[in-house]
């Protein structure tokens, strides 16, 4: 007995898989980088100094690290370990450039009232 097929009088209308793509042995390649500016391209700044804040900047910053450091007192924080030795090493680096730039702004300020040395 013959096999019954189904038979569709158009191939246009037969399902097709559809086609498979080709496999490659190698993946594709990244895109390429975008190129980075030239250094010597960008301009040159005037100075290569960073200013220092002014001394009531630095007068401000070191009464605020003193109220934080009284703060932890009431709360027992200052005796603890990381924390304190963060304060206190802060407090400390506020300090000394406080008193540094205070010192230099008071001679800028004399040197200006009074004029250049001689001698």
């Amino acid at each position: 007995m013959p096999s019954i097929r189904p038979h569709l009088p158009f191939p246009a209308l037969r399902r097709r898989r559809p086609a498979r793509p080709a496999r490659s042995a190698a993946p594709p390649d990244p895109p390429a980088p975008a190129p980075l500016p030239l250094v010597d391209a960008l301009p040159a700044p005037a100075f290569n100094w960073i200013t220092p804040p002014p001394a009531a900047d630095l007068r401000e910053e070191l009464v605020l690290l003193e109220s934080e450091r009284a703060l932890a007192a009431l709360h027992g924080l200052d005796r603890t370990g990381a924390y304190a030795e963060d304060l206190r090493a802060e407090l400390d680096a506020v300090r000394t450039a406080y008193v540094g730039t205070a010192v230099v702004e008071i001679a800028v300020l004399r040197a200006d009232l009074a004029g250049r040395p001689q001698g």
